[in-house]
């Protein structure tokens, strides 16, 4: 039996042990994919990443969605430290584009 993954974005928060203690986050950084930067294009927003090891490599890779319901793999061709995406195209189910539907 083939497996099929589905992504499922998950938001974790984290909550801090003592009241008084501050949550720093990093400066968010735009990510590159074959030396461009990732664009979601014609499905204009709603950006929705996943970072999992989808190939099974040891590397994590990247799923991007967004409002269309459509996802796009970009595999990580580097390593786990300094991750290098490369566009994969659209993630497919059966040879067709898998495509959720949002509304």
């Amino acid at each position: 039996m083939k497996k099929i993954i589905v992504p499922v974005l998950v938001a974790l928060v984290t909550i801090p042990a003592a009241a008084n203690t501050e949550i720093k986050l990093a400066k968010p950084v735009q990510l590159k994919a074959d030396g461009k930067l990732i664009d979601v294009g014609e499905d204009t927003s709603y950006a929705g990443p996943l970072v999992a090891d989808v190939d099974e490599d040891g590397k994590k890779d990247l799923i991007v969605t967004s409002i269309s319901g459509v996802f796009r793999w970009y595999r990580n061709v580097s390593d786990k430290k300094e991750p290098v995406y490369k566009h994969q195209g659209h993630w497919k189910v059966r040879g067709e584009p898998l495509r959720l539907k949002n509304w």
